[in-house]
């Protein structure tokens, strides 16, 4: 059994238990049983995508081995392993898979190849994730009679702050997801319809968690959305990407919707190029 939490976006840190039971063969009497209590390091290869996230492990430790007609011992140990986590369900928690090989030091060295499979459960607020925009329902206009064509109208200005409500990021990450295209689509073509704007991208995140590490999410968050913007047309000049942190909430941190509209991005219209 492991308890830990993310320290950064690239590592997490893990008080471990593992406790097991060798019994001995070839007529031999009796069995070890050891007990392992240390501190594990997982490093990540990617973004943690929720459908595969590889890891390699780390740890150190101390051993209490009971053999039966030999005694007690305590001993330290280090261990390397791998493993991943998947999550293919719309789920928060995850599936996770290692392999490591322990090693106790002292007299008597040996190792222990260990295989484990088990779930990942987070205590605590939901992800960080933007929840999909409600359809709001248009008005039926009664029918009347066709008015003669009026003249094109002018491309409204953008309001000095443009929501996107629809953008979200894999968890604890700055990796943004498939579903948010279409809403970064429309923010495109604002700027190409208003083409005497700068704007400034501005990254927020929820109360969840250490001020600095939401700090470095939110600046990290307000970054993806402007390499896609500039990705897809938009002159680097015209933007800048700020992150605020768990500063100016528009809801309740104490509860989980709350949490969830507090982590958002905004484009902010700063003045014309």
């Amino acid at each position: 059994m492991n308890v830990g939490k993310p320290i950064s976006e690239d590592w997490d840190l893990e008080l471990g238990v593992i406790d097991y039971k060798l019994d001995f063969k070839n007529g031999v009497p009796g069995s070890l049983h050891q007990t392992a209590y240390g501190l594990n390091g997982l490093w990540f290869f990617n973004d943690r995508p929720k459908v595969f996230s590889p890891f390699v492990l780390l740890g150190a430790g101390a051993n209490d081995q009971r053999s039966t007609g030999v005694g007690s011992a305590t001993k330290g140990y280090g261990t390397i392993g791998i493993g991943f986590l998947t999550s293919p369900w719309n789920w928060d928690g995850a599936i996770r898979v290692s392999v490591q090989d322990l090693h106790t030091f002292g007299n008597g060295n040996f190792n222990d190849v260990i295989a484990d499979v088990g779930l990942q459960i987070p205590l605590g607020a939901a992800p960080e994730s933007e929840p999909e925009p409600e359809p709001v329902s248009e008005p039926v206009a009664e029918p009347s009679p066709a008015p003669p064509p009026p003249a094109p109208a002018p491309v409204p200005a953008p309001e000095k702050v443009i929501e996107l409500p629809g953008v979200e990021f894999a968890t604890n990450s700055a990796h943004l997801l498939a579903e948010s295209e279409a809403t970064l689509d429309t923010a495109v073509q604002t700027l190409r319809d208003n083409p005497d704007i700068n704007a400034e991208v501005a990254g927020y995140t929820s109360s969840t968690g250490k001020a600095s590490y939401n700090l470095y999410l939110s600046q990290r968050r307000a970054e993806a959305v402007m390499k896609y913007l500039v990705d897809h047309g938009i002159a680097a000049g015209r933007l800048t990407a700020k992150g605020f942190g768990e500063a100016d909430p528009i809801a309740s941190n104490k509860t989980a919707a709350g949490r969830i509209k507090n982590q958002r991005v905004e484009l902010r219209v700063i003045g014309q190029p």
